[in-house]
């Protein structure tokens, strides 16, 4: 009897997990669905700022040039980028960085995630991630510390340009497949000081374009129907499988045709009953 409400308690807690499990798997493919649309079509039409993270960006690009990476054609966008960090007593406080875009533009793919470094005047080699971004022909590079596919100044203190970037063939590979000359210098980024200047003039954080400081749009991807559909057919499943699985064996018990010797022993009972006097 224990055994028994054991079983179904571990399966009930099965259930609930599976139907958090496609909670997730709904929300990530409905994600990715709507990347890969406007994200092709981006790509297509060359607005790579559209792929942009943080909060702003300045209008032109620092680098934008067509590179051969290992044999393959890529397109090498390099955008400087900004975001509003705090603000304290009204005084607004932002960080700003660059954002290293690769659109391959034929060829087989790069792997998924590579090593890239970028070499410093002065504090020489900082190790990156190279990675995918899954299913678009675009390469990026992450800061695994915070997470951020930016390129933070604030991590060259002592530092006045970025010289290099070194792009490998796999995660810990031994193989370079291209050096791609930076030459920026940090003086140059302007972005941190435009946006702490409007901000603490105007006393909020703007919300449309200025001078040559361009916002970008935060994206709402509504991804409920997916899940909706996602977790009606696991409730089905799940339903079919419970009724199958406890109640339906339940209901076939004794309707089953009796052995040879059951038989046997009610043909027993029935001759003693008509013998009785």
């Amino acid at each position: 009897m224990i055994l028994k409400y054991v079983t179904r308690i571990f399966y009930a807690v099965l259930a609930a997990l599976g139907l958090m499990l496609v909670f997730y798997i709904s929300d990530a493919r409905a994600r990715k669905a709507y990347l890969g649309e406007t994200g092709a079509i981006a790509l297509e039409e060359g607005r790579y700022e559209a792929l942009l993270p943080g909060g702003f960006h300045m209008k032109d690009p620092l680098f934008n040039q067509e590179v051969t990476i290992d044999g393959r054609p890529f397109l090498v966008v390099i955008y400087e980028v900004g975001y509003y960090e705090s603000a304290t007593d009204g005084i607004h406080v932002a960080k700003e960085g660059i954002t290293v875009l690769l659109h391959q533009l034929d060829g087989d793919p790069l792997e998924d995630m590579f090593d890239v470094f970028i070499h410093a005047d002065a504090s020489g080699t900082h190790p990156y991630l190279g990675y995918h971004v899954d299913p678009l022909d675009l390469y990026s590079v992450l800061n695994q510390d915070t997470g951020e596919s930016i390129i933070m100044a604030a991590d060259y203190p002592d530092d006045l340009m970025l010289l290099s970037l070194d792009i490998m063939d796999d995660i810990e590979g031994e193989k370079l497949l291209y050096q791609l000359t930076l030459d920026i210098a940090l003086a140059d980024l302007s972005i941190k000081a435009k946006l702490e200047a409007h901000a603490n003039a105007n006393q909020r954080i703007p919300t449309e374009d200025f001078d040559d400081v361009v916002v970008i749009p935060r994206v709402r991807i509504d991804t409920s129907q997916a899940v909706l559909i996602g977790i009606l057919i696991y409730i089905v499943s799940v339903s079919a499988l419970t009724y199958g699985l406890f109640f339906f064996k339940r209901k076939r018990l004794g309707k089953k045709a009796p052995t040879e010797g059951v038989l046997k022993d009610i043909e027993k009972l029935n001759k003693n009953r008509h013998s009785t006097p």
